[in-house]
């Protein structure tokens, strides 16, 4: 039974308690202390919004991003959930406005689908009630506003599972269609471990009730199991958009599917479950269990006669189901699901535990069902203001803790001091020479600038080419993903997962210092003043300036000729350790895959006068005028990725692969301008395969004409 009354009143309460209580109208020191989960989403969540803010309102979709590392896909790294509709409040307030009124709505959204969600496994209105409210305030949802695609996948959570269960026990369209949107709509938030959550737990939910009904009615119920495919199929294709380059992407970068090792999945503190229980016993709620009210009211619901029993039972061993694979270091179960695509590669198991709350909470609001019930029959007076006060306690004893240990959201915040504000606080001139490519050392404080490339600010998601090169430049490891666990050389840190959030840092000796020439860094930010860079790089920032900047003046212009090609070795770790052997010469030579069947090499060439500059760069377009008196090959240091598409002179040219990571291609003699643009395939197909699933399901309402 749907309680719509239930719902609204427990999305109300949700929204107002995240705006009353948990959030404030300002923290001035956020910007620079970062407390909680802070740090990502100053570093990532919030710049990739304002980032794909920019490009809509400008009227261009935000498929790539040269602001990061030697440029990167941008839409497909999926957290930034470009194209996930409720973001387009980005567009009509501040990105702090926008993430606040994001979160309530969510937040709203969770409480009214759980509270569906309770109301189809038996609650009545006062335990769908409980049961929203459990669910939207508990620890795993509402304390990830401040990764805010957890949230937004969170939320949709109880509404797929919600709509399979319509399904299951009526399989007409107008429940296709919800389960289709609940689908698609949670793809779009990004949150790619959550997703993949949520489909595993409803398929084993489906398939329980299925397998239910087929021994109730002896016989498989197919028109029910269509009806299920037909509806989470179509909510991928609507996803597709967004899907179709993740997944390109992902073959590509350093999280390829069975690239991440078992050490980088699992963690100490997170994962043991000692850990855990201690934590319930101090806090009295966990990322797993939305309190011991909660707990109780689930137990009671398994306990107790009442309708609804038999699926509820089914939710919570998912869930506990989940809870078991949270903790990889104790039981089997996570070592079974890397068995699978995608579920095994997840770096942070506890978020399986989100399935977990989201049972007990169903479960909870149909206990306190079975338990008003039960009262009833008892005291038939009291039964209501019963089961209303122990609503009241359940959530206040879950809600209390949570006001005092969460980290109070900022309403509004000042507009963070970039890098490029930073450097010219430090004399540094950011318009000479344009689009400088710039190392942080270390973290910087604020990415996402306007004017700075950074080439070590990345995503999750890192091109795995940019990963070698980076990971080698700092460790001497051409490797895509480095075990965390793996003992540091004498001199250097700790070596990181995966070289992104500006987790790269310069080496003790300058022996891979070319690689910086080749990849245009033209400056090094580096606060440790005792290093080789002072001793190789002139300071460009003042004397008296907090922040030390140096000038490379070695590094290759962004966009330059060369006239001799050797093959790239098919090993590209050997690949990358030759780009700084003695014998290659990047200003004289290149490595290119493919090579070209006749490499342009002339020893007059290099002597000739040549002119290569860049006409035009824009986010998916870049235009080069290149001119000589022989043909060469034109190395521009972005990165390669399929997708790029180059044209000389308007006709249509092979794309290079130069230095394992950048793009190149070859040109007559003579002056030619050269258009490199991005156009994936991939983005084109997405959205017909979304309209051809948009179409089914509106031919799917038309009713035929009676003849």
């Amino acid at each position: 039974m749907i309680h719509w009354r239930a719902g609204v009143i427990a999305a109300l309460l949700a929204s107002s308690f995240w705006l009353a209580v948990l959030t404030q109208p300002a923290n001035l020191d956020l910007e620079i202390r970062e407390p909680g989960w802070s740090h990502d989403f100053l570093r990532y969540y919030r710049p990739n919004a304002e980032y794909a803010a920019m490009r809509w309102a400008s009227g261009e979709p935000p498929l790539w991003n040269p602001r990061q590392g030697f440029g990167a896909p941008f839409l497909a790294t999926l957290q930034p959930a470009a194209i996930y509709p409720p973001n387009v409040l980005h567009l009509a307030l501040d990105s702090q406005h926008a993430f606040v009124a994001l979160a309530a709505l969510h937040l709203a959204w969770a409480a009214f689908a759980m509270a569906g969600l309770a109301g189809a496994l038996g609650s009545d209105r006062v335990g769908a009630t409980a049961a929203g409210l459990l669910y939207a305030l508990s620890v795993s949802v509402v304390g990830a506003v401040w990764t805010p695609t957890t949230l937004y996948a969170a939320s949709w959570l109880p509404a797929v599972l919600w709509a399979v269960d319509a399904v299951c026990r009526r399989p007409d369209r107008r429940h296709v269609t919800a389960l289709a949107a609940a689908t698609a709509l949670q793809a779009l938030t990004g949150w790619i471990y959550v997703v993949v959550m949520t489909a595993l737990a409803a398929a084993l939910y489906g398939f329980g009730v299925l397998v239910g009904d087929a021994v109730r009615q002896r016989r498989l119920p197919w028109r029910t199991v269509l009806a299920l495919a037909a509806g989470a199929g179509t909510g991928v294709l609507l996803a597709a958009p967004l899907l179709l380059p993740a997944r390109e992407l992902v073959g590509a970068s350093t999280r390829a599917v069975g690239t991440l090792i078992a050490a980088q999945a699992t963690g100490a503190g997170l994962h043991d479950p000692a850990e855990l229980w201690s934590q319930m016993l101090r806090h009295g709620t966990i990322d797993a269990v939305s309190g011991w009210g909660a707990l109780a009211l689930a137990l009671l619901a398994l306990a107790l006669p009442g309708a609804g029993r038999g699926r509820t039972a089914l939710l919570v061993g998912i869930g506990l189901l989940a809870l078991g694979v949270s903790f990889p270091m104790h039981l089997p179960l996570y070592d079974a699901l890397r068995e699978l695509p995608l579920l095994g590669d997840f770096r942070f198991p506890y978020r399986y535990r989100l399935v977990t709350s989201a049972s007990l909470c169903a479960a909870a609001g149909v206990g306190l069902t079975h338990l008003g019930a039960l009262l009833a029959r008892r005291l038939p007076g009291l039964a209501p203001s019963a089961a209303v006060a122990v609503l009241t306690l359940v959530v206040a004893a879950q809600a209390i803790p949570l006001s005092r240990g969460l980290t109070r959201f900022p309403r509004s915040a000042a507009p963070p001091s970039t890098p490029a504000q930073q450097l010219a606080e430090a004399g540094v001139d950011l318009l000479d020479p344009p689009r400088a490519r710039t190392l942080w050392s270390g973290l910087s404080r604020r990415t996402g600038d306007e004017v700075l490339y950074t080439v070590n600010d990345l995503e999750p998601l890192t091109l795995a080419t940019t990963a070698r090169l980076l990971n080698h430049f700092q460790l001497g490891r051409p490797l895509t993903v480095l075990p965390s666990r793996v003992r540091p050389r004498p001199g250097e840190d700790a070596p990181p997962a995966a070289p992104f959030y500006g987790m790269v840092a310069l080496p003790p000796s300058s022996d891979r210092e070319p690689l910086l020439d080749l990849a245009s860094v033209q400056r090094v930010v580096a606060r440790d003043t005792d290093g080789w860079w002072q001793l190789r790089y002139p300071r460009e920032s003042r004397p008296d300036a907090e922040l030390p900047v140096y000038r490379n003046p070695d590094a290759l212009p962004r966009a330059y000729r060369v006239h001799q090609a050797i093959p790239e070795p098919s090993d590209p770790r050997i690949a990358v350790r030759r780009l700084v052997s003695p014998g290659f010469d990047a200003r004289r030579m290149v490595m290119l895959s493919p090579l070209p069947v006749a490499p342009p090499r002339t020893a007059a060439a290099a002597a000739a006068p040549e002119s290569t500059r860049i006409e035009r760069y824009e986010e998916e377009r870049v235009v080069v005028h290149t001119a000589g008196p022989t043909p060469a090959i034109l190395v521009l240091t972005e990165a390669h990725f399929p997708g790029w598409e180059v044209r000389v002179d308007g006709v249509p040219a092979e794309l290079l692969r130069a230095n394992t990571a950048f793009r190149a291609v070859l040109v007559p003699e003579g002056a030619h301008d050269v258009e490199f643009r991005y156009r994936p395939a991939s983005w084109r197909h997405g959205w017909a395969l979304a309209a051809l699933a948009a179409l089914g399901l509106m031919a799917s309402w038309v009713r035929p004409r009676r003849s």
